[in-house]
C-alpha cells in the first residue's frame, strides 16, 4: 500500500506505510504491506491516542476481564522461506501466521512469520472472563473508540469513514475468528494493550502541563513513542487475520 490518508483527521484519514523486518515503525493501518490490500485497518492512531484516560481504564478492564493484565501470550518474528505460502499454520503450542511483507532495506517482497505461543501449550476455547471482551469488541463501542467515535455521540444517516472503518474491522475479526479461532484471543490482547498505552500516554501527557503544548519536543517524543507501542500491540492480530483473508 504506498498510501493512505492523512492521520490528523479520524475521520477521514490514515498515515502512508510501510513495514521493516528491522524497524517496526510502520502503523498496522497499512496492513497489505504488499500489492495486495487484504486487510483494513484496526484503529486510528490518532484518534485512539485523544481517548480520554476514564474511557480507556474502562476498556482495559474490560478487555481483561476485570483482571487487569492482558494474556500472556509469547511471540517471535522470523523471516520464512521465500516461497513459503501465506496462510496461518499450527506449531508447537501455538500457531504461526505467514504473511508477505516489504523489505524497506532491500526493498523486495520477502515472507515474515509471525509465531504466537500459548500459556497453555494449545488454544481450545476463550477463557470464561474473556468472552464478554471479545463480544464488546465484535458487538460494543470498543473499536469505534479508536476511530473516533464517540459511544452517545451523533450519528447521521449517512455513514462517515470512520464508521466504515468500525464496520470493516469487526466484519474482519468475526470472518477471521470463524477460520481460526486462536484470533480471538490475539484481538483481546491487542486491544488491551492498546488501552494500556492509552493509559499511560494520558498519564505522561498530563505530567507535561501547560509546557506540554502541541509541538513541544518531549510531547512528539512521548507520541511517537505511544504510536510504535501501538504499532507492536496489533502487528500480531494484523499479521493473523491478513494471512486468513
Amino acid at each position: 500500500m504506498s498510501s493512505c490518508n492523512n492521520p490528523d483527521d479520524p475521520n477521514t484519514t490514515y498515515e502512508s506505510c510501510e513495514m521493516s523486518f528491522d524497524e517496526e515503525s510502520v502503523s498496522p493501518l497499512g496492513v497489505g504491506n504488499s500489492s495486495e490490500e487484504t486487510c483494513s485497518p484496526f484503529y486510528d492512531r490518532t484518534s485512539t491516542l485523544q481517548v480520554p484516560f476514564d474511557i480507556a481504564k474502562g476498556y482495559f478492564i474490560l478487555m481483561t476481564g476485570g483482571k487487569l493484565k492482558v494474556p500472556d501470550l509469547l511471540k517471535e518474528k522470523k523471516k520464512a522461506a521465500k516461497l513459503a505460502s501465506k496462510g496461518i499454520f499450527v506449531v508447537p503450542g501455538g500457531i504461526a501466521s505467514i504473511v508477505q511483507r516489504r523489505s524497506k532495506e532491500q526493498n523486495v517482497e520477502e515472507s515474515v512469520s509471525l509465531e504466537v505461543s500459548f500459556d497453555a501449550g494449545s488454544f481450545n476455547e476463550l477463557p470464561d472472563h474473556l468472552w464478554i471482551a471479545w463480544h464488546a469488541l465484535t458487538d460494543g463501542n470498543v473499536i469505534d473508540s479508536c476511530f473516533g467515535i464517540k459511544a452517545h455521540g451523533p450519528r447521521g444517516k449517512v455513514e462517515s469513514p470512520a464508521m466504515i472503518s468500525v464496520k470493516n474491522a469487526k466484519t474482519q475479526l468475526l470472518a477471521a475468528s470463524e477460520a481460526h479461532k486462536e484470533i480471538m484471543l490475539l484481538a483481546v490482547e491487542a486491544y488491551g494493550r492498546c488501552f494500556e498505552i492509552v493509559m499511560e500516554y494520558q498519564q505522561e501527557i498530563e505530567k507535561l502541563g501547560l509546557a506540554g503544548c502541541l509541538f513541544c519536543p518531549t510531547r512528539m517524543a512521548i507520541t511517537d513513542r505511544a504510536h510504535k507501542q501501538l504499532n507492536e500491540a496489533f502487528e500480531y492480530l494484523v499479521g493473523s487475520v491478513e494471512a486468513v483473508l
